[in-house]
């Protein structure tokens, strides 16, 4: 009996013992049998109420919906199987190679073009590999999602609940500096982020870390409701990078080209550490896209309940999806919206792809009704844009650009040069009224020669058609 007593003693003295290297703070004392071990178990029990304590605070500061795998995003856009192959090895080149001198890759494009989609696949296969250390879905429809100021304390809170070494770091900080989740998007990036990540490289460097993942998904940048608080997020990030050079951190930062996100990521210091990769047909969008509609008709005659009737039938024919590949012009969402619109199980499919190639004549269903998801970011877009172009012009300035887009080409009035010669306006006021379009209209940057001589381009067909077509454009429309 007396040996059970004195191994039970012992190893109890070794737990307290452990206790003591896991916390770090507590002094070494020794034990003798029974003395002071209730008032190191209390001050054990403290502290992880501390600890509990703080991280509630933070769980209430951060948005716990943002992240690739939270339930508030439940069947998030992924890109599907056997497409958006090129750039998503580029990306993974980037994420893999030793030590880059680019820590912040930007990958870029228009509304639909994709971006979501990529964000999550490379989130959830960097999690497989565990490489993921956060990520952060921006939406501007969901009221905490479109917070820039809850994107630091999401980032802690994943970095603490995914790593156990990061957790008693991070809450040891938020329980001696009470204000630290009320205080400047910097002071949190540095003592929450960066002074974490830095003392866990030194205690894998003395194998008491195993392993660190490394990078930060942030998707959606442009959604973010803040446009100042866009430039400020990338400011912050570059600037921690800089100053304190810390372990192998990277960010994945996606978006629109929104002109102020554009400016920001072209300054000096941040341009020398950003890759740059702009979804356009460089990546042959319009070879995935025909990939994509292949597979959803597949599977559209497998679960349709007409399915039986379509298998048996040549159908859709070649020129048909060559169609609708053309009219995505290189958009999955227009590809995406209009295959969710032909699976609808209340319509004949055949019917619906009638509707659709024929731009709904002849057809009692609303054209707008086809198209409501992106129509709603259109005019998003243009509200936006309208929004922020008070004291020097209007919607109405920029009708007349549009016109000549849609309806002048053929008189050979591409390029900046050319009209803002033909409606006698100046070329700079040309490019600052369509300074927030650039998600939807090429408009070159630049006042050299060969920028002058540059086409403006609608960088979507769709939109063209949105804006030409009353029951969907509304008060943006467009009239020849």
């Amino acid at each position: 009996m007396a040996s059970d007593a004195n191994n039970r003693s012992l190893a109890l003295r070794q737990t307290l013992n452990n206790r003591r290297e896991e916390y770090g703070t507590l002094e070494r004392t020794s034990y003798n049998r029974g003395e002071g071990d209730d008032t190191l178990e209390k001050t054990l029990n403290d502290r992880r109420e501390k600890n509990a304590a703080a991280l509630r605070r933070l769980e209430q500061a951060a948005c716990l919906e943002a992240g690739h795998q939270s339930v508030e995003r439940s069947d998030p856009p992924r890109c599907h199987p056997e497409t958006r192959i090129a750039i998503l090895n580029d990306i993974m080149s980037w994420v893999n190679s030793e030590n880059p001198n680019e820590r912040i890759l930007w990958l870029s494009g228009p509304p639909g073009a994709g971006k979501s989609s990529i964000a999550q696949t490379v989130s959830e296969k960097c999690h497989n590999e565990s490489k993921l250390l956060s990520s952060f879905f921006f939406s501007r429809m969901d009221a905490r999602r479109n917070n820039g100021n809850r994107l630091v304390s999401t980032i802690a809170y994943q970095l603490a609940t995914t790593i156990p070494e990061a957790n008693e770091i991070i809450m040891k900080q938020i329980s001696s500096d009470i204000s630290i989740l009320g205080s400047t998007m910097a002071k949190q990036m540095t003592n929450l982020v960066f002074s974490t990540l830095g003392q866990l490289e030194k205690g894998a460097k003395k194998s008491q870390v195993s392993h660190i993942p490394y990078l930060v998904v942030i998707d959606g940048l442009d959604e973010c409701r803040n446009p100042n608080m866009q430039s400020h997020i990338i400011k912050v990030i570059s600037d921690t990078l800089i100053s304190l050079k810390p372990f192998d951190l990277r960010f994945l930062i996606t978006s629109r080209p929104e002109s102020n996100i554009a400016d920001t990521f072209y300054s000096k210091s941040i341009h020398e550490m950003t890759i740059y990769i702009v979804l356009d047909n460089h990546y042959n969008p319009d070879k995935d896209i025909h990939t994509y509609l292949q597979s959803e008709f597949s599977a559209l005659k497998r679960e349709h309940v007409l399915g039986t009737l379509l298998s048996s039938e040549a159908w859709p024919s070649p020129e048909d999806i060559d169609t609708l590949v053309g009219s995505s012009s290189g958009q999955f969402i227009y590809a995406a919206t209009v295959m969710q619109y032909i699976k609808d199980q209340r319509r004949d499919p055949r019917e619906s792809l009638s509707v659709v190639i024929n731009n709904g004549a002849g057809s009692e269903i609303p054209r707008d009704s086809l198209y409501t998801d992106l129509d709603t970011r259109y005019h998003y877009i243009l509200s936006h844009a309208v929004a922020r172009m008070r004291g020097y012009g209007s919607y109405d300035s920029i009708i007349p650009i549009f016109q000549v887009l849609l309806f002048a080409f053929s008189k050979d009035i591409h390029s900046i040069k050319d009209i803002s010669t033909f409606l006698a306006m100046e070329q700079d006021q040309v490019r600052r009224l369509l300074a927030d379009l650039h998600s939807v209209v090429f408009v070159p940057i630049s006042s050299d020669a060969i920028s002058e001589s540059q086409n403006i381009i609608f960088l979507q067909a769709p939109f063209g058609g949105f804006l030409m077509d009353l029951s969907r454009s509304g008060k943006f429309h467009i009239a020849k």
